[in-house]
């Protein structure tokens, strides 16, 4: 179908409106007023000079040259974009005499991408400094699900001018614009309202208190109308039994909160609370409540109108009772643990820097941990490991070797079980072998928790060293008295357990030259060196054992001990003095050696346990730095 022909008359006026300035929508409904009707295309058709395709019978196809991006353009275009305050793409366009899908294409390909800024709070030097000495410390209090206990509470105004359910938006007409519609008109005198404190936790909300206007909000006020009714009513019911002395209370820095008798009845009911100096400035997405909870209420108020300040109360408690606290409160960027910050990372989370060397580029250029503590620890542990199992093995050995676990009886019979080698070398093997495998395994793979315990298995052990000591040092006497007696029961014992004998022989001939426990005549408590074993025909009654003998006469003759009990039998051929006085004597000859020894050990557990934490905060330290720089607002915390 031909298309319709305007006249050269009507043409005429179309260009004269255009030279005057007329938009073509505008051309369009001055000519419809005189009777013309003609469309906007024709009236672009026109000013674009394409008459003859306007008069034509069939399309006639128009190809533009597309605008090459030459290197000065693409320049001009990253010049005006790689700024902070960047022109619309369409100015830029304009400016650079392109197309606007052009720009589009250089922006596209130079490897930038529009994002919509965020609104952050300002920080000043003072905020920085701060936020660097205790964001960290507050981060690790609270993360890891220990976010989950935690309280934070706030009071806000509401007032009757913000609930009159008038919307912020409005639809003005473009060629006859109705300005008074755009102007929302504020009472300049003393609104109507009231002050409302709440609280949020992942358990649930707690009770709104209403404060009465007028009122002077002072610390006995906001400790008997506020602080008693939470600890009585909404903490019994937000935290069951077993779960309150885990919680922990936020409040904010008002007067009431930081007065000294509000100080003073939180540490006299043993409240769990977050002080203003560990709680960083200008973070209000750490407080949900200030974040989020009191502008999602009045965003809900401003819908309805509301009349009274009794109608308004009621609205604010329907509210606050429909409202999911788990989804408003978790959804808001508070404190959260390490997996859900990696997981909502592009929320805003105002805890960073939550160390102080948060303006590192990225994860890769420095470790916060240390190679040297790193690799010692492995180091050492590995040998230590090994040699538990070592000494483990031999204890195990030495069990089957005497048959052991057959006559297990056999030891317990006397109480002589704690006494057993082999069962001394198992025990500290097995403990050694945990405590190496702990710190090894722990150092090597950067596992925080076998690093926890293998500081706390460290300390276990030097604090019972310690104790041992003082109580052994305390108690001598009776400690003296014990050991005399237990190693009479040993002696006892002595020809039951191949181990315990060995042992016995080697502190007699190789280290004290003694016999027996107070003297030789200790031996008549054994059955086979009593005298009455004649009447059996035993060849060492009335004796002692062949380690009794002095060396220079066991060599020669080692029945030497045999018969050294009788009254008329001489007793130079063997030790008469007893162990424990000659174990005293040893200790005494060798103080110092031994002080250096205890000091040695303790020093080596120190040491341990302090390298072992060090690496744990430093593996810590590393995990949040990681999760920071991965955070979108990384580069705003590096510039302040």
């Amino acid at each position: 179908m031909p298309r319709n022909k305007i006249s050269d008359i009507v043409e005429g006026r179309i260009l004269q409106l255009l030279r005057w300035g007329y938009s073509q929508s505008l051309i369009v409904n001055i000519l419809k007023l005189d009777g013309i009707h003609v469309s906007q295309p024709t009236v672009s058709n026109v000013k674009q000079k394409i008459g003859r395709q306007r008069n034509s019978e069939s399309k006639i196809k128009i190809f533009r040259k597309k605008p090459s991006q030459t290197p000065s353009i693409i320049k001009k275009v990253i010049e005006k974009i790689d700024v902070k305050e960047p022109p619309t793409q369409r100015a830029i366009a304009k400016d650079l005499h392109i197309s606007q899908s052009t720009v589009s294409n250089i922006i596209k390909n130079s490897g930038f991408t529009l994002r919509k800024k965020q609104k952050v709070q300002k920080l000043t030097s003072s905020n920085v400094m701060k936020r660097g000495q205790r964001s960290f410390k507050l981060y690790r209090r609270l993360a890891r699900g220990r976010y989950k206990n935690f309280i934070p509470t706030d009071e806000t105004w509401f007032y009757l001018d913000e609930t009159s359910g008038r919307r912020k938006v409005c639809y003005i007409k473009k060629t006859d614009p109705d300005y008074d519609r755009m102007i929302i008109q504020q009472n300049t005198s003393r609104p109507k309202g009231f002050m409302v404190w709440g609280g949020v936790s992942s358990q649930g909300k707690t009770t709104l208190r209403f404060v009465t206007p007028g009122t002077k909000v002072n610390s006995n006020y906001y400790i008997n109308n506020v602080l008693k009714p939470f600890l009585t009513k909404d903490v019994p019911r937000l935290f069951r039994k077993g779960k309150k002395l885990k919680w922990i209370f936020h409040q904010d820095s008002a007067p009431s909160h930081t007065a000294k008798e509000t100080i003073k009845f939180l540490e006299q009911n043993k409240i769990h609370y977050i002080t203003p100096q560990e709680w960083m400035p200008a973070s209000p997405d750490a407080a949900p409540m200030d974040y989020s909870i009191w502008g999602h209420l009045k965003q809900q108020l401003n819908k309805t109108r509301i009349d009274s300040i009794e109608e308004l109360k009621k609205k604010i408690l329907y509210e606050w009772r429909k409202m999911n606290e788990t989804r408003r409160y978790f959804s808001t960027p508070c404190i959260q643990s390490s997996t859900q910050i990696i997981d909502d990372s592009d929320k805003l989370f105002s805890m960073a820097p939550r160390f102080q060397k948060v303006v590192r580029t990225t994860r890769r250029d420095d470790t916060e941990i240390s190679r040297c503590i790193k690799y010692s620890m492995f180091g050492f542990n590995i040998l230590f490991w090994i040699l538990g199992f070592m000494i483990t093995a031999i204890g195990i050995y030495a069990w089957i070797e005497k048959d052991t676990f057959d006559n297990f009886g056999r030891l317990t019979m006397r109480g002589t079980l704690f006494f057993d080698p082999a069962l001394v070398f198992v025990l500290v093997g097995v403990f050694m072998f945990c405590i190496g495998f702990a710190g090894c395994v722990g150092s090597l793979r950067e596992n925080t928790c076998l690093l926890l315990f293998f500081s706390f298995a460290l300390a276990i052990i030097f604090f019972a060293q310690l104790a041992f000591g003082t109580l052994v040092f305390i108690y001598r006497e009776k400690v003296k008295n014990e050991g005399e007696k237990q190693l009479m029961i040993m002696i006892e014992s002595y020809r039951d357990d191949p181990d315990l004998q060995n042992m016995i022989d080697w502190i007699q001939r190789d280290w004290l030259h003694c016999c027996g426990v107070n003297n030789y005549r200790n031996w008549e408590s054994n059955i086979y060196f009593n005298c009455s074993s004649k009447i059996v025909g035993s060849v060492e009654a009335c004796g002692v054992p062949a380690s009794c003998c002095r060396a220079e006469y066991f060599h020669n003759n080692k029945q030497c001990g045999y018969g050294t009990l009788e009254s008329s039998a001489g007793t130079h051929m063997i030790y008469t003095d007893g162990c424990l006085p000659k174990a005293s004597q040893w200790f005494e000859r060798h103080i110092l050696p031994v002080a250096i020894v205890v000091v040695v050990l303790a020093v080596l557990q120190i040491l341990g346990i302090c390298f072992a934490q060090n690496l744990r905060n430093d593996i810590l330290a590393q995990k949040a730095k990681w999760i920071w720089h991965a955070h979108p607002m990384m580069n705003y915390y590096r510039h302040q």
